[in-house]
């Protein structure tokens, strides 16, 4: 007898099935941060604007900064995966930013036809104005995100309406159990 085995339910990290509809409370989450992080992005724009940087070059700079090697240059793959947005749109947001004298680009002696990004003096000077300007706003937005509940996981199986206590503090008691 060949039967296809059985697959049990998606079931999402609320411990209930995935195609289950939102609970209030989730609308309510969901709104509360999508409402937080426009404010900050708008708050993050005039900001940016203030220092003399568009939010994107703003953007940019910050991750030539942070870049993963850890080196202070960056490929052009990485900027595109970091700042989500396609090749074309990077490689002319880095042309513009290197007119305007914040990046400098490079070859890439690590890879064959690569392109290194690194940030000129002006472009460091820029950036840390910029984000002198915005940690208040960081500090603003860290504090209404952690007012936003985390997710929560039913009490019991199929409660799907019921919550138990939050995410973090489950999280406490099973390290404080294994240790």
């Amino acid at each position: 007898m060949n039967r296809e085995p059985k697959h049990p339910e998606p079931v999402s990290r609320r411990g209930r099935r995935a195609d289950a509809p939102p609970t209030e409370a989730e609308y309510a989450e969901a709104a509360a941060l999508r409402e937080a992080l426009r404010a900050f992005q708008r708050r993050s724009e005039i900001a940016t604007r203030a220092s003399g940087l568009t939010p994107r070059t703003y953007q940019l700079l910050l991750m030539v900064k942070t870049a993963r090697a850890g080196d202070g240059t960056v490929g052009l793959s990485e900027l595109e995966e970091r700042l989500q947005l396609g090749k074309s749109t990077v490689t002319e947001l880095v042309l513009r930013t290197e007119e305007r004298g914040f990046v400098r680009r490079d070859l890439d002696r690590t890879r064959s036809r690569g392109i290194a990004v690194r940030l000129t003096p002006a472009g460091e000077r820029r950036l840390e104005k910029g984000v002198r300007v915005l940690g208040d706003e960081r500090i603003h937005l860290f504090e209404v995100l952690s007012k936003i509940r985390e997710p929560r996981q039913p009490s019991k199986p199929g409660a799907a309406g019921t919550s138990a206590a939050p995410a973090k503090a489950t999280f406490e008691s099973k390290e404080k159990n294994d240790g």
